[in-house]
């Protein structure tokens, strides 16, 4: 990644292997309990709510994309 504030280093395989299992339950949690198809719809949900406010430079991309109304999944 070319994110300078995300550090770079060797990770245990079990911890790391914990934390992906972990995300990936809370994940499908919040898609079962939202009803959303993926991740996606969940993002585009969150952002019609409020809940997730897109940063300036994706804020373009949020709005084209709301104001076509495709792509979301949602209604």
């Amino acid at each position: 990644m070319d994110d300078p504030t995300v550090e770079h280093r060797e990770v245990d395989p079990d911890v790391r292997d914990r934390v992906r299992v972990t995300v990936h339950s809370r994940m499908e949690h919040l898609l079962r309990k939202t009803g959303c198809a993926s991740r996606a719809v969940a993002s585009a949900l969150a952002v019609r709510d409020g809940v997730l406010r897109p940063g300036p430079e994706n804020l373009g991309h949020c709005v084209e994309r709301a104001a076509l109304g495709r792509g979301t999944g949602i209604r």
